[in-house]
């Protein structure tokens, strides 16, 4: 496998501190992890190696910021120099080092160089024997993909670099190029086969959760090939989010059964939520509204119930899903505001408008130029962190380019903003009328009577939506109008009449169960 993909670079190694800590038990932990990954093999040790032991090693001996692990030269000798597995516990150490540290560039570089020599290692399939589990698996993935997005605001961001990192960025370009990370998600999907694999299960019967390489005798390499390459699927629908090409997010999930809950990603939370929330915020760009609403939705009620079982800060990831909840709280207070009529679960709609009630309101209530501000704030707040994909001028003037794309989406979005809120003023006065003039609505909205025929057509046209059922592709859906109300207008008039409407009163009864549990936990607190 190849080792470098960047060139040269001033330094050598900016691995580790050589003086971080290898006492007995790190030294212990690195030996019995290499062991259950590549002789034993036992499911149960690496869920605690990993899930457990690590978190605990790091929380007792490397918690201070910028306190590193050791380097892979510094406890080879327990796994006996194993070139493949010091990628993977090299990457451990990296994503570390990402989340309480300061990388220096030296370290950027480094990282990129491992996961090459990583990916490298599944890609050319020469050795199989390497056994882990999925969260390890989703882990890497989703580190690498936001190892990603920090280096390109991190080089896009000239006015807050030095000379020396400017001429090191500028010797290897090829570092974190965005071009050479889709070219590895995308090789991780190929090798590992995923496609024919899940419609193999599919087909027989079986939940990939259940799933089994080798027993099974399916056509992928092996279990961490599959693995890696499953995830890898997550990970590129993500960074087609971040680059702003939604169509294409929705497009790589395709193997994928987003709605059912007998999928592998399930067993992984952070994995979960981020898959939702992506997917939800690349519906509601391309304006599939209730598919949005109905991809938040399902978060959000299920990190509640988390929460009030006490479950959610027991799963890894799970201060990092409460964040997600919290942008797609918000992203959903959008929806309710731009889309009125549309059906939100009543459970859901209650925990937004806890957060969010008075900011609602005030979307529905003001017209866009008084409201603009606030759509803004709100979707800058609740989106993901878009990057600039290409490389910087390194010799033009050094500036600050990360957040051009950021204010590129944040257009689009305002555009969308503003014909949405048009459709709540036009609808508010046809849920009044049965009928009414063309002319007679076109003064109560100070507009002519050619340019408000323009309107109500903009209106069929955009909430005309593709909506996905059960079982379906996440970009495939059936062609449905999300309008609460039916009209059409005929020899000068617009004729209104209401979409039926089916009488649910489960709402009622599951909201007072809801209640009932608040005030019993409430009288329990008190005892």
């Amino acid at each position: 496998p190849s080792t470098s993909a960047t060139g040269p670079r001033r330094s050598t190694m900016a691995d580790f501190d050589a003086g971080a800590m290898v006492n007995d038990p790190v030294k212990n932990f690195v030996f019995d992890l290499h062991d259950s990954c590549r002789r034993s093999r036992i499911q149960a040790d690496i869920d605690k190696l990993y899930g457990e032991t690590w978190a605990e090693l790091t929380k007792k001996y490397y918690s201070e910021k910028g306190d590193q692990w050791p380097s892979a030269e510094a406890i080879s000798s327990e796994c006996g120099g194993d070139a493949y597995f010091l990628c993977f516990y090299k990457e451990m150490a990296f994503r570390h080092l990402f989340l309480t540290g300061k990388p220096r560039c030296e370290d950027r570089l480094a990282a990129w160089e491992n996961y090459v020599m990583l990916f490298d290692f599944v890609i050319d399939a020469k050795d199989l024997d390497m056994f882990m589990n999925e969260q390890w698996a989703s882990d890497i993935i989703t580190e690498f993909v936001y190892q990603f997005q920090d280096n390109c605001q991190y080089r896009t961001d000239l006015s807050a670099r030095d000379a020396d990192e400017v001429e090191m960025l500028q010797a290897n370009q090829g570092a974190w190029a965005t071009n050479k990370v889709a070219y590895y998600l995308t090789q991780l999907i190929r090798v590992s086969n995923v496609g024919p694999v899940v419609e193999q299960m599919k087909a027989n019967g079986i939940s990939t959760q259940r799933m089994n390489a080798s027993e099974m005798g399916l056509d992928t390499p092996s279990q961490t090939t599959f693995d890696l390459g499953y995830f890898a699927l997550f990970g590129m629908a993500r960074l087609e989010c971040l680059l702003g090409d939604y169509q294409a997010s929705l497009a790589v999930l395709a193997p994928i059964d987003v709605t059912s809950e007998h999928e592998r990603y399930h067993k992984v939370f952070s994995c979960h939520t981020n898959l939702y929330y992506h997917m939800g915020f690349a519906y509601l760009m391309v304006r599939r509204y209730k598919d949005a609403i109905r991809s938040f939705s399902n978060v959000i009620a299920f990190i509640y119930r988390m929460q009030k079982s006490g479950a959610l800060q027991h799963v890894p990831g799970g201060d990092q899903g409460q964040k997600s909840n919290d942008r797609m709280c918000a992203l959903m207070a959008i929806l309710i505001a731009m889309t009125p009529g549309v059906k939100v679960d009543d459970m859901v709609l209650n925990i937004v408008k806890e957060k969010y009630g008075e900011r609602i309101s005030q979307l529905e209530s003001g017209n866009f130029n008084s409201t603009r501000e606030l759509y803004e704030n709100l979707f800058q707040k609740a989106c993901p962190k878009f990057i600039v994909p290409s490389i910087p001028n390194y010799d033009g003037p050094q500036i600050n380019y990360s957040h051009d794309s950021v204010r590129q989406q944040v257009g689009a979005f305002l555009k969308q903003a503003e014909h949405m809120n048009k459709l709540g003023q036009i609808r508010s006065y046809l849920k009044l009328y049965t009928a009414i003039s063309v002319a007679k609505l076109a003064r109560f909205n100070a507009i002519s009577d050619d340019d408000f025929r323009s309107e109500l057509l903009a209106i069929k046209h955009i909430m005309s939506q593709t909506e996905s059922e059960p079982g379906m592709a996440a970009l495939d859906g059936k062609t449905a109008s999300a309008l609460d109300i039916h009209f059409f207008v005929k020899d000068e008039m617009i004729h209104v009449d209401e979409a039926d409407r089916v009488q649910r009163h489960e709402a009622f009864f599951m909201g007072q169960v809801n209640k009932c549990e608040e005030i019993t936990e409430r009288l329990r607190n008190r005892a």
